[in-house]
């Protein structure tokens, strides 16, 4: 397979397979199975799990680390050192910021741009995410951090969440807005 890899002078296309010196010069591996489409670039460092599957002109820069069975359509960026978990699916023209971390089995549209890490967290009944810039989802329920702050209790005795989960879930609220009003000043 082709592959851009970078040199001193900018990025070179070489001629490689899993074994190939010019990959072990850079520390690149890639896992059994692993296809790269047409322009593909890796920068220094990069590791592709079994399977990993990458459409035409992707770029992953140094560090950047795929679990096995990801698949990145057409004409992704990575940033430098993401870090994407088993079996991710990121769709067409997608990019990611430097030191993104998707956990496994995370999946991306078409055109998705990530700065930085979402906050995603795996609770026990429900998974916890930033929806947008202000927005938390739990579960299928799409509220605004603050309202969430104010109704959780209420909305997880409705739900018919124990007093342990409503604390638990109230603590990852917490932590969100935290993140939240760090980001706004950053």
């Amino acid at each position: 397979m082709k592959v851009n890899l970078q040199t001193d002078d900018g990025w070179e296309l070489f001629e490689v397979d899993r074994n190939s010196k010019e990959l072990k010069k850079r520390n690149i591996s890639l896992g059994s199975g692993c296809s790269l489409g047409n322009k593909c670039s890796l920068g220094d460092g990069c590791g592709l799990g079994d399977g990993c599957r990458l459409g035409d002109e992707c770029l992953l820069g140094s560090g950047c680390i795929l679990g096995n069975e990801c698949g990145l359509g057409d004409g992704c960026i990575l940033g430098d050192e993401c870090i994407l978990g088993n079996e991710c699916i990121l769709g067409n023209r997608c990019r990611l910021g430097y030191g993104c971390i998707l956990g496994d089995g995370c999946v991306l549209g078409n055109g998705c741009r990530l700065s930085r890490s979402p906050l995603y967290i795996i609770g026990t009944r429900h998974l916890f995410c930033q929806y947008s810039q202000n927005e938390i989802k739990i579960g299928c329920c799409i509220q605004n951090i603050d309202k969430w702050l104010s109704n959780y209790k209420q909305i997880g005795e409705r739900e018919g969440y124990n007093s342990t989960e409503i604390k638990e879930y109230g603590l990852y609220l917490k932590l969100a807005k935290k993140l939240m009003n760090t980001k706004a000043t950053t």
